[in-house]
């Protein structure tokens, strides 16, 4: 998006005051000064400056939402008072220890 607004202002301003950029090469050389604007500088630069605000006007769209995942609320065992995560914890270390109790 940047890169189309900044290539777009450059060959719109130097077609509007003449400078012919056609045969650029390096830093500014190759260029020369024509009488009058140059009308296809014009043209390119404008439509890359359109370029730029339909990519500027979609990178904001409704497209591009974060979407946070839901919690999963923890299932509680109401008559022991605990989770089920704890109350499974609790049998495994029943196993490892030792013997089942009954």
């Amino acid at each position: 998006m940047f890169s189309a607004f900044a290539a777009g202002i450059c060959l719109v301003v130097t077609g509007f005051i003449g400078l012919d950029v056609s045969n650029l090469r390096g830093n500014f050389q190759g260029t020369r000064w024509v009488e009058g604007q140059v009308w296809w500088q014009i043209a390119l630069g404008s439509g890359l400056l359109l370029l730029g605000v339909f990519f500027s006007r979609h990178l904001g769209g409704p497209r591009w939402m974060s979407v946070s995942v839901p919690r999963v609320p923890a299932i509680k065992d109401v008559g022991a008072g605990k989770s089920a995560g704890a109350a499974k914890g609790r049998e495994r270390r029943g196993l490892a220890s030792g013997p089942p109790r009954a």
